[in-house]
C-alpha cells in the first residue's frame, strides 16, 4: 500500500463521518472488524456494532470537520497510522468539541479489520460542561 492509497482510504473514512453517512461509512469495515479505544478501555466488535455506536455518538453532534490529516504506512505496509484534528458542536450545550486523534488502522482487502483510536477522553467532558 502506498501513502497515496492510505491517504485516500483515510479521506473516505473521515468524509463518511463528516457527512454522517454511517451506513456507507460502515462498508469500510470488515464484517468482524474491531474498534478499540485504548485510553477508555472500550471496544466495539463487528461492523453492525461499530456502526450503531457511531450512529449514537454522531447524533449528539452537529457536522464534524476534520483537518491536518497526516498519514504514514508502516514499513511492512500492514498498517496505516493517521493523525488529524476534528471538531463539531455538541448539540446539548452548543459548545465546540475539539479533538486530536491518532488512529492505527489495520486493513484486510481494503477494509478495516482493526482500528485503535487514540483520543483525549476528557474532550467530551469539557464540551459537555
Amino acid at each position: 500500500m502506498t501513502n497515496e492509497t492510505a491517504r485516500a482510504w483515510m479521506e473516505a473514512y473521515l468524509n463518511g463521518l463528516a457527512q454522517q453517512q454511517v451506513a456507507a461509512w460502515s462498508e469500510l469495515w470488515t464484517e468482524d472488524g474491531v474498534l478499540e479505544y485504548p485510553f477508555e478501555d472500550r471496544r466495539e466488535v463487528g461492523r453492525v456494532a461499530i456502526a450503531n455506536s457511531y450512529e449514537r455518538a454522531l447524533a449528539a453532534f452537529g457536522p464534524f470537520r476534520f483537518w491536518d490529516l497526516e498519514v504514514m504506512v508502516s514499513s511492512d505496509q500492514g498498517a496505516i497510522v493517521a493523525e488529524f484534528k476534528g471538531e463539531a458542536t455538541l448539540l446539548g450545550t452548543n459548545k465546540l468539541y475539539r479533538q486530536r486523534y491518532v488512529l492505527m488502522v489495520f486493513l484486510a482487502e481494503g477494509r478495516a479489520r482493526l482500528i485503535r483510536e487514540y483520543r483525549d477522553p476528557n474532550a467530551y467532558a469539557r464540551a459537555a460542561d
